[in-house]
């Protein structure tokens, strides 16, 4: 797995801006002792939460809506000849073809995933290189991976205090394509899948969209037999992460705390 890129400046001077404001903040005594701990916690805890659900709900219908947009903008086709017998062999049948001379294919739509492959990847398959592609495909529409990965992004999007959320995403994107591997190796074998990964274009990625070229270092190792063990977290990263939500928590009481004392 690639480790997602931070700008590591940027995540220090929002770190020390937030604890800034958090140190400055002290709230009155008389309030301070006007609730437990515990309570302090908890009020905290939920202000967080909400705000983060309120930021990844926002955020996951901005980019549901822009993917929705970019695929209605995709020229369709009647399906060829070649496309019509690799879906009848593999009974993908929520497939579409896409007039489209780049050699792609990818799983889009959060509630009803459906199969889109262009002409171009049609014409530069073969008859078992394109049954890999859709039966990869075809794993993924299973799994609803678009809406697992939009999930996931907007987490991650609107979690970028937190790295952990955004090594999270791509982990998980990672495994999604070895499973859809898995699936069409134990279909048609190896060398199919590594024969059409090799073929396809790297074309621009749709929010949440599942694509057929995604994780390519980490699948070619899989398809070679080669141990793969997924790159963990820096420590950075983690203590980052842990920083940002204590600093959180901490201003989300004070909130609390300064939101009871003027009820």
């Amino acid at each position: 797995m690639t480790s997602p890129r931070y700008d590591w400046p940027v995540h220090l001077a929002i770190l020390a801006i937030l604890g800034g404001i958090r140190f400055s903040w002290q709230m009155p005594m008389s309030v301070c002792m006007g609730m437990t701990l515990p309570e302090c916690l908890g009020l905290a805890s939920a202000i967080v939460v909400i705000a983060g659900l309120t930021l990844t709900t926002a955020r996951g219908l901005w980019l549901a809506r822009r993917s929705r947009n970019a695929v209605r903008a995709l020229s369709l086709t009647p399906i060829p000849p070649a496309l019509r017998g690799a879906i009848d062999r593999t009974g993908t049948i929520s497939t579409l073809c896409l007039a489209d001379t780049t050699a792609t294919a990818f799983c889009s739509g959060f509630l009803r995933p459906r199969i889109r492959v262009t002409t171009g990847l049609v014409e530069r398959l073969s008859p078992t290189e394109l049954d890999a592609v859709l039966l990869h495909e075809a794993e993924h529409a299973r799994r609803r991976d678009p809406l697992r990965r939009l999930v996931f992004r907007s987490l991650a999007d609107a979690g970028f205090l937190f790295p952990l959320l955004a090594w999270w995403a791509a982990h998980e994107q990672e495994q999604s394509e070895l499973r859809a591997d898995r699936a069409a190796v134990a279909a048609v074998g190896a060398r199919p899948v590594a024969a059409a990964l090799l073929a396809l274009d790297t074309p621009a990625h749709l929010a949440g969209a599942a694509g057929f070229e995604g994780a390519g270092a980490a699948r070619v190792a899989q398809l070679l037999g080669d141990d793969h063990t997924p790159q963990p977290p820096s420590l950075p990263m983690c203590l980052v992460s842990l920083t940002n939500v204590t600093i959180l928590v901490s201003l989300a009481m004070c909130v609390g705390q300064d939101a009871l004392a003027h009820l």
